[in-house]
């Protein structure tokens, strides 16, 4: 034992004898636990079990706290989009969809990706399903926000409605798209829907030498039984003629 406790203790031992001598109690203070037992021994043990029942409540919190998004629409651009300046798109989404959910809210997400990209005319530069020319490639954080997108595409079930523009179209080969004129569109492209000349989309959007366009992702094979992934299809559906149709 260190002196300094050895010491304390013998101060302490005397202090008691004296005070069972004067016939005073002679049990140990709370200070005295406190000093000799506890913060030797358990108060370090003690401040990270606390701290660790504190990050599992706020993990807890957290995970309770998110909820799924009655609708998401999907966004890939080399140019600027900024959410905030979509209010009156977010607005019209959530009128359209409703609480789908049913959680007692209307929570429509735009998942936004912003990026420069090079294009490659030569040779096929990506790892994720597109061939032919014109394959968009990125270097340094264009690469991370382009693979996060990839992951999106590939993986998010529910992100199924898509607005790109004129460089992110060729980043995957028309076959990962639905054809529009299954469900009801007419369009030149047999599966991209021209997003300018629609009145609210040429409010949104900042520049006319930048074209975009909706597009429905493939339906996945194993889920044309699914109602629910059958709903998430009727409402991205919905929500791409109720932007058509707004003036």
């Amino acid at each position: 034992m260190p002196k300094k406790e050895t010491e304390r203790e013998r101060l302490m031992q005397e202090a008691r004898e004296a005070r069972a001598a004067a016939g005073m109690n002679t049990k140990r203070t709370f200070s005295e636990w406190f000093e000799n037992s506890f913060r030797p021994h358990f108060m370090w043990p003690s401040i990270i079990a606390l701290a660790a029942i504190a990050f599992v409540i706020f993990l807890c919190a957290d995970f309770i706290g998110e909820k799924d998004p009655d609708f998401t629409l999907t966004i890939a651009t080399v140019g600027l989009f900024r959410e905030e300046d979509a209010a009156e798109l977010k607005s019209l989404i959530e009128e359209t969809v409703g609480d789908v959910n049913g959680d007692g809210e209307v929570n429509v997400v735009l998942d936004i990706y912003i990026t420069s990209v090079s294009v490659d005319t030569s040779t096929d530069q990506l790892g994720s399903g597109a061939t032919g020319t014109n394959a968009v490639s990125g270097t340094g954080g264009n690469s991370d926000v382009l693979q996060a997108f990839d992951i999106t595409f590939m993986a998010e079930e529910k992100n199924v409605l898509y607005l790109l523009d004129d460089t992110m179209i060729s980043r995957y080969d028309e076959d990962y798209f639905e054809y529009l004129s299954d469900y009801g569109f007419e369009t030149e492209s047999a599966v991209f829907y021209p997003a300018n000349g629609i009145p609210i989309m040429d409010r949104l959007l900042a520049s006319d030498d930048i074209h975009f366009w909706f597009c429905l992702r493939g339906w996945r094979d194993t889920k044309r039984d699914d109602p629910e992934y059958i709903e998430v299809y009727d409402t991205a559906v919905k929500v791409l003629n109720a932007i058509i149709a707004a003036e």
